[in-house]
């Protein structure tokens, strides 16, 4: 299941994009952005361990961020959806990108 843009912003008609801060994926293999704070709700989009991803504010729970999800079409409107940034068993799911490099040796 995919929900499309119009439905998203339809699901949060107060929220206004400001800026976003960008933070790197530290969970392997990745980590799942659905369309509410919560691990029950649709799946919007994956990010791999140390892909970038633009997040935004916290939910009530502060467990969840907003983020900024790939779009499947470059020339659509963005999709936005919920990626969960602590967890009881990992804690922090993401780091700052700016801090944060990937060893590339084999």
């Amino acid at each position: 299941n995919h929900c499309a843009a119009e439905d998203s912003a339809r699901m949060h008609p107060t929220f206004r994009v400001e800026t976003g801060e960008s933070y790197a994926v530290l969970i392997e293999p990745c980590l799942a952005a659905n369309t509410e704070p919560s691990l029950g709700s649709t799946r919007l989009c994956a990010f791999a361990f140390g892909e970038a991803v633009q997040v935004f504010e916290w939910d009530a729970s502060q467990t969840f961020r907003r983020c900024l999800c790939k779009s499947g079409n470059p020339n659509g409107p963005p999709v936005y959806g919920w990626i969960k940034a602590r967890t009881k068993t990992y804690g922090a799911t993401l780091g700052p990108a700016d801090r944060f490099s990937l060893d590339k040796k084999n």
